[in-house]
């Protein structure tokens, strides 16, 4: 409960803030403010395509992520997918939030998996053979009929698949319909003048790493300055009239 929390930080002087890569950057942030542009937003999309391959906890790899599982437990009572469900259902409502629609329900789009016949040897370890290597997952967030928000997230470990079935190339692609559309296209390369650099080699760490840490630990100097509560990121978007009526209507929703 936003109120019970929010009330909760504030008397006990505590900031609240989330943040992250996705959720917390690529829609959150850059979604809205390339929402700034458009005189009025129909829709927005999110597609993310990210090789896990080079990440080097198993834990996180296998028992956060579910890669090397058997196809047959990935279904919707796996406390994986259940995670998966809840963390970006509520990325939607959020930006539904956002962007002043009225997100009524959420469509959660068929899971996809692949797997191939042969172990994939990673940094985290070893998927066997004929488990999980590639999984891609949706939702879209309904206003009555109409289609507000899509995630789309497609996560792989090898590049050995389909082309025509599976993205292979990391990258967000954020798609605006509005007035003007918006369509942008972003990958976080170690070095633009080698693509073949991976990883950050003094520190063993990869671009993800930075994506997924730097947008909290920038936010750090302004959510110490800002008043104890639930804090939000200060981005102007489409819809903003729209918009504010909505968070009026919450802040006046008795508690």
């Amino acid at each position: 409960d936003e109120w019970t929390i929010g009330d909760g930080a504030r008397v006990r002087g505590v900031h609240l803030y989330g943040g992250g890569e996705n959720p917390g950057f690529w829609l959150e942030r850059l979604g809205v403010v390339a929402t700034s542009v458009c005189s009025d937003v129909t829709s927005i999309t999110l597609e993310e395509a990210v090789d896990v391959s080079l990440w080097p906890s198993w834990s996180f790899v296998n028992g956060a992520m579910g890669f090397g599982n058997p196809l047959e437990s990935m279904t919707a009572e796996n406390p994986i997918v259940q995670m998966y469900n809840w963390c970006f259902e509520e990325e939607i409502r959020h930006m539904g939030q956002a962007l002043g629609f009225e997100i009524d329900r959420i469509l959660r789009h068929t899971p996809r998996y692949a797997t191939l016949q042969r172990e994939v040897n990673i940094p985290a370890g070893v998927i066997p053979a004929n488990t999980v290597v590639a999984q891609a997952y949706g939702w879209t967030g309904m206003e009555k009929d109409q289609g507000r928000v899509t995630i789309q997230n497609t996560w792989f470990i090898s590049r050995e698949l389909p082309a025509k079935e599976w993205p292979i190339q990391d990258h967000w692609t954020i798609s605006v319909v509005g007035r003007p559309c918006v369509k942008i296209t972003a990958d976080t390369p170690v070095s633009l003048d080698d693509p073949t650099l991976m990883r950050y080699p003094e520190s063993n760490t990869g671009t993800i790493d930075y994506v997924t840490a730097m947008p909290l630990m920038n936010a750090i100097p302004d959510v110490l300055a800002m008043p104890p509560g639930i804090i939000y990121p200060h981005m102007w978007g489409a819809n903003h009239q729209r918009r504010s009526a909505t968070v009026r209507r919450l802040r006046t929703t008795p508690r």
